[in-house]
């Protein structure tokens, strides 16, 4: 029968369709003949219903001792309703005594398919859950459900695993098992934020966050501007507090960052010059990196990166 009926709602139409002629006894239909559609397809249903429970009334006893939980009965209809602890209660007797199915029949799968499309392509919670407001109760309905669900290609494409994106290979700044923390840095402003004086003065004061490229620990230090002056003093607490200076430094060349020209050139070498008197082989050295972008416009950053020789 599933063969033929591609749908659980053109089952029921044929179903009415034929007792509403064997009824008559005649297949000529006049125009005044009036038919309640709506009771015509509840009829159907039932029939349906009780062409579903054949096995179940065969051996009472089996589906008794089967279904004991559910008080299995047969009532004055000639259906099998389940039983329940609502039978006080001011509800439908269709939700007080839900009609039992078996989930193996063809016909419930059937049911169990225009139901799943009916209410969108829920899970199998939704779908139980409205039917037994509609007094269907499935046996195995979980089961069936999930399986009409995997053969729905809806489903399929909807909960289908994604691609994964296929990780590059780290540079070699990034594995370095046997250096310090804080070899290979990365650094940048943050702001935005509110900095106390005294009682009544407040000023926006920034963050200079310095993160290591190998271990990914993170250093902060407040800034209450974003000029070299700051940065500096910043950078030499940093190096005070962690006790080394980075072999590369990664930066997205602010204006805090660059060294321009005039006083900027003076303050360089005046670093440099304490920077030398420690080490003489630390020394600032100018790269430029080259960015693609999105729009395939390459840009060029000119950042520096502070290089321990030999």
């Amino acid at each position: 029968m599933t063969r033929i009926f591609a749908s659980w709602r053109k089952l029921l139409e044929t179903i009415a369709l034929c007792k509403v002629l064997l009824r008559r006894k005649t297949f000529a239909f006049s125009e005044n003949i009036t038919l309640d559609v709506l009771e015509e397809i509840w009829l159907a249903k039932e029939a349906a219903i009780k062409l579903c429970q054949e096995e179940f009334k065969k051996n009472l006893k089996k589906t008794r001792q089967q279904y004991y939980r559910l008080d299995v009965r047969i009532d004055d209809r000639g259906v099998v309703p389940s039983g329940g602890r609502l039978d006080k209660s001011s509800l439908s007797d269709d939700v007080k005594r839900p009609i039992i199915v078996p989930g193996q029949h063809l016909l419930v799968r059937l049911m169990a398919e225009h139901y799943h499309q009916k209410f969108r392509d829920q899970g199998y919670r939704v779908v139980i859950a409205n039917l037994r407001q509609e007094g269907i109760l499935i046996a195995g309905g979980k089961k069936l459900l999930k399986s009409v669900a995997a053969c729905c290609m809806f489903c399929r494409l909807r909960r289908r695993k994604l691609l994964q994106q296929r990780m590059g290979a780290l540079p070699s700044f990034r594995v370095q098992p046997r250096f310090a923390p804080f070899t290979s840095v990365a650094m940048d402003f943050f702001s935005d934020l509110k900095v106390k004086l005294s009682r009544n003065t407040s000023i926006d004061g920034s963050v200079l966050i310095i993160t290591c490229a190998t271990t990914r620990c993170v250093h902060l230090e407040l800034c209450l501007a974003q000029d070299i002056s700051s940065f500096l003093r910043a950078w030499r607490r940093f190096i005070t507090c962690r006790g080394i200076h980075p072999l590369l430094v990664f930066l997205d060349c602010g204006g805090a960052f660059c060294w321009g020209g005039g006083a900027n050139q003076r303050m360089d070498r005046r670093v440099g010059s304490k920077f030398n008197q420690k080490d003489p082989y630390q020394r600032w050295h100018e790269i430029r990196v080259e960015i693609q972008r999105s729009n395939s416009v390459s840009h060029e950053w000119s950042c520096r990166v502070l290089n321990k020789l030999g």
